[in-house]
C-alpha cells in the first residue's frame, strides 16, 4: 500500500474517533441532571397522562384477547397504530408458531330448567367446542378416581352434562381480599428472600385446587384420560368451577375439547351439584357458539423503540403481555401492564429525555400458555437453546445478547409499584437501591429492592436464558384471589392513580438504566 494512502487512512480513522468522542461529549452535555429529567417525567406522567385511554381501548373496546384470537390481533394492531402516532420508531410485529386454532366465543347462554329455573353465571372455556344450537341436557355427577371407575359409567353418559369435581370450598366473604405492602412486610421479604404469600399463607382462604378426588386404591387416572373417556361416551357438556366469591368465577382453557366446557360461578355450581347429589333431577339448557379457525393461529409480538445516541447498539427492553383469558376483559392481567409500559414510552418520547441506549418495548403474546412469545423472541434474537437430556439445556448466546442490557417486566395486576426484584441478581441490588432514592415520585413509597425471583411471567424466560431480567414489585390488592383469570378482570378494577404512578416509575427507571455509564451486571 502506498505511504500516502496509508497516511490518509490513518488520518480518516483518527478523525472518526475524534468525531465519536465529540458526539459522546455533546450527548453528555445535553443530558440534564437526573433529578431535572425525572421532574419532567413526573410532570408529563401525572399532568398529561393518556394511560386510562389506552386501558379503555384494550379492555372496553377490544375486550378479550385470547392468544391468536381476532381480539388479540386487533389489540396488537391498535397498539402499533398508537405507538406510531406517538412517534416511536421500528414499530413492527413478529409472528411465531402456535399449536392451537384461533378461537372466539360469539354467543353464550346457560340456564337451569329444573328443578327450579335460574340463569347460570358462567363462560365457555377457551378452545372448547360449542353446541351450535340450543340444547337441553340432564346433569350427572361423575366420580372417576381410577381407571376401573369408568366401567360403571360406560353407556350411561350420552347427551348428559357432567360434573367431575366436587364444589370448591367457600371463601369467607369477610376475609380481607385487598392487600397492600407495609414497610415491615417488605423488610421481611428482603431479609428472608421469601415472597409475601409464603410469609402470610393465611392471608387468603385458599379455594380447593381443581383436581380429581384421590383414589382409594389402585392408580390415579389423569384428567386428560377422564375427558377422553367422556368424549367417547358422547357427553353434551362439562360444567366445572375453579373457585371465586360473590358471583366472580375463574375461566381457563388448556386444550381443544370436543365438547363444551363451561366454567361456572362456584355458587351456581354448588347449587347444581347439591341438587343432583340429593336426588333432584337437574336439567339445563345451553347455547354456545364459537368461531374456530381451520388451522393453527398465528399470534404475534409487538415492538417499538426510541433509538439511543452514543450507546444506541445496546438495548434496554421493557415489556408486558398483551394476551388474556376470556372471563373478563383482561384488565389487571394484563392490560394494566401494557398500558403502563406504553405510557412510559410515550412519556420518554414527549419529554425528549436523552437516552444513550436504545429503549425498546415488547408486548408479548402467548404468555398465558407458558411465555411462548417471549421465548420465541429470545430464540430468534438472543439465545439458542440446545436440549441435553431430560431437564437439561444448554444456552448459547447470540451476538445480540452481549448488547442486551436488561429486561423489565410488569405483570402483577393493577397495584402500585413499590420496588424492584432483581430476580436473584444480587450484584444489581445496590444499583437500584441508589436509584430508588431519586424516586420520590408521589405519596406512594418506592423503596425496596428484593432479590427473590418468583415472578412466573415473561421475566423467567429471560432469566432462564442467562439474560439480566427484573420485575417491578406491586401491591397485590385483590389480584391473586380476586381478578386474575376471572370474570371480574375488567376496567373497573383499575385505579388511575396507581397506573399513572407506575408509568412514571417505569419511565424514570428506564431513563436511569439507559444512561448508566456501564451495562447492568449479570447474575451468572
Amino acid at each position: 500500500m502506498p505511504k500516502d494512502l496509508r497516511r490518509r487512512i490513518i488520518r480518516l480513522a483518527w478523525s472518526f474517533v475524534a468525531l465519536l468522542t465529540l458526539w459522546s461529549s455533546i450527548a453528555a452535555a445535553q443530558r440534564p441532571d437526573d433529578s431535572t429529567a425525572i421532574g419532567r417525567i413526573k410532570a408529563e406522567g401525572f399532568g398529561r397522562s393518556e394511560i386510562m385511554e389506552s386501558a379503555h381501548w384494550l379492555t372496553d373496546v377490544v375486550g378479550r384477547r385470547l392468544t391468536g384470537s381476532p381480539g388479540d390481533s386487533l389489540a396488537g394492531e391498535w397498539a402499533m397504530s398508537r405507538m406510531r402516532a406517538w412517534g416511536l420508531t421500528a414499530v413492527h410485529a413478529e409472528p411465531f408458531s402456535f399449536d392451537r386454532p384461533s378461537w372466539a366465543n360469539e354467543r353464550f347462554f346457560a340456564r337451569v330448567v329444573t328443578p327450579s329455573p335460574f340463569s347460570i353465571l358462567g363462560a365457555p372455556a377457551a378452545w372448547s367446542a360449542g353446541t351450535d344450537s340450543l340444547i337441553r341436557a340432564d346433569v350427572a355427577i361423575v366420580r372417576i378416581r381410577q381407571a376401573d371407575d369408568t366401567a360403571r359409567y360406560k353407556g350411561k353418559l350420552s347427551g348428559k352434562a357432567v360434573l367431575i369435581t366436587p364444589p370448591t370450598e367457600n371463601w369467607s366473604l369477610s376475609s380481607a381480599r385487598m392487600f397492600r405492602f407495609s414497610r415491615d412486610l417488605l423488610d421481611e421479604m428482603k431479609r428472608t428472600g421469601k415472597g409475601w404469600i409464603e410469609l402470610h399463607d393465611g392471608l387468603y382462604v385458599e379455594p380447593s385446587v381443581y383436581r380429581a378426588e384421590p383414589p382409594v386404591s389402585g392408580s390415579a387416572i389423569r384428567f386428560a384420560d377422564i375427558r377422553s373417556f367422556l368424549a367417547r361416551e358422547g357427553i353434551a357438556a362439562e360444567l366445572r368451577t375453579w373457585g371465586g366469591v360473590g358471583g366472580n368465577f375463574s375461566v381457563g382453557g388448556t386444550m381443544r375439547m370436543p365438547f363444551p366446557q363451561i366454567d361456572v360461578a362456584p355458587e351456581h355450581y354448588s347449587r347444581i351439584y347439591r341438587n343432583v347429589e340429593s336426588g333432584n333431577a337437574v336439567t339445563i339448557e345451553l347455547d354456545v357458539r364459537n368461531r374456530v379457525s381451520s388451522g393453527p393461529a398465528t399470534p404475534f409480538n409487538v415492538f417499538a423503540e426510541i433509538p439511543g445516541t452514543d450507546k444506541r447498539d445496546e438495548v434496554v427492553l421493557i415489556g408486558a403481555h398483551l394476551d388474556s383469558w376470556t372471563g373478563g376483559t383482561g384488565a389487571t392481567d394484563n392490560a394494566a401492564g401494557v398500558a403502563v409500559m406504553m405510557e412510559a414510552m410515550r412519556i420518554l418520547k414527549v419529554t425528549k429525555a436523552p437516552l444513550r441506549r436504545t429503549v425498546r418495548i415488547a408486548l408479548w403474546n402467548g404468555e398465558e400458555q407458558g411465555g411462548m412469545g417471549s421465548g420465541a423472541y429470545i430464540a430468534q434474537h438472543l439465545v439458542t437453546t440446545e436440549r441435553q437430556g431430560p431437564g437439561r439445556r444448554k444456552y448459547i448466546p447470540k451476538p445480540a445478547a452481549a448488547l442486551f442490557n436488561g429486561y423489565f417486566n410488569l405483570d402483577q395486576g393493577a397495584g402500585a409499584i413499590r420496588g424492584i426484584d432483581t430476580y436473584g441478581n444480587r450484584a444489581a441490588v445496590p444499583i437500584f437501591e441508589e436509584w430508588l432514592s431519586l424516586l420520590a415520585i408521589d405519596s406512594i413509597a418506592v423503596t425496596h429492592v428484593l432479590s427473590i425471583g418468583n415472578d412466573a411471567s415473561d421475566t423467567g424466560e429471560f432469566d432462564a436464558s442467562g439474560l439480566p431480567a427484573f420485575y417491578f414489585i406491586q401491591d397485590p390488592l385483590d389480584y391473586i384471589r380476586g381478578t386474575q383469570h376471572t370474570s371480574q378482570d375488567v376496567f373497573d378494577r383499575l385505579v388511575p392513580e396507581y397506573l399513572k404512578h407506575n408509568a412514571v416509575v417505569v419511565a424514570a427507571v428506564v431513563y436511569l438504566v439507559a444512561n448508566r455509564e456501564s451495562m447492568l451486571p449479570r447474575k451468572h
